[in-house]
């Protein structure tokens, strides 16, 4: 509820700034650029309560929904990746790989 609060009170003052700055004489796009920045300004100046309950909600959810519990037989991407170096990593010969490129630059030498 305080994100549809927070969001119709921001539409409202960017409205009014439109209103005001109209009838001063702005029009095309810079009254509504001028509108929008005026708009903003304003909700983050005098409505900051407002603000921070609705960015509160918003983390609320985000959280919410990263952390569903993960099933134990499920198998990230990166374990997967881990496994796969792993054994890489211990069906090679380190030492091969000390000789080419040692041999590699004895030939550019």
């Amino acid at each position: 509820m305080s994100i549809l609060k927070y969001t119709l009170i921001r539409v409202l003052l960017v409205v009014a700034f439109g209103v005001v700055l109209y009838f001063l004489g702005m029009r095309s796009y810079l009254l509504a650029f001028t509108a929008i920045i005026c708009g903003a300004m304003a909700g983050f100046l005098f409505f900051p309560r407002q603000g921070q309950e609705a960015a509160g909600t918003v983390e609320k959810l985000v959280t919410h929904k990263n952390s569903k519990p993960k099933d134990p037989k499920e198998v990230s991407d990166e374990d997967i990746e881990d496994s796969l170096v792993d054994d890489e990593l211990e069906h090679s010969d380190v030492t091969d790989l000390n000789s080419d490129l040692d041999q590699g630059n004895s030939q550019t030498s």
